[in-house]
């Protein structure tokens, strides 16, 4: 059977959600599931920018652990290439609200890289 672009977004939906909430819940036998969930999330992002645009802001909330995991270079990899790709999608969006990301994101590199 064919998708047709319902079934298409609400797929993406899925897995975004699926994604965050592998982020947020993954413990330390799930480094495997952090990886998968970073990997997927720039996936997304890159090539469905606009359905995932609608859960940029719990991708935001939820990226952190995963870019500063002192376990595996791999996956600090993955989200640091996730965030990327999220940073390109609002970069294109102009919105005031946009800044708050930026100085979030500042704030928390500033934390992590604090002695």
């Amino acid at each position: 059977a064919k998708r047709g672009p319902a079934s298409s977004s609400d797929h993406v939906e899925f897995e975004v959600i699926r994604a965050l909430e592998w982020l947020q819940h993954s413990t330390d036998s799930g480094t495997s599931r952090r990886l998968t969930a970073c990997l997927v999330l720039r996936e997304l992002a890159k090539h469905a920018p606009t359905l995932f645009y609608t859960k940029v802001r719990d991708f935001f909330d939820r990226i952190w652990p995963a870019l500063i995991d002192a376990r595996a270079s791999e996956i600090r990899d993955a989200a640091a290439s996730a965030l990327g790709a999220a940073l390109e999608i609002i970069s294109q969006r102009p919105t005031a609200q946009h800044s708050h990301y930026y100085c979030s994101i500042y704030a928390h590199a500033h934390a992590a890289l604090a002695p």
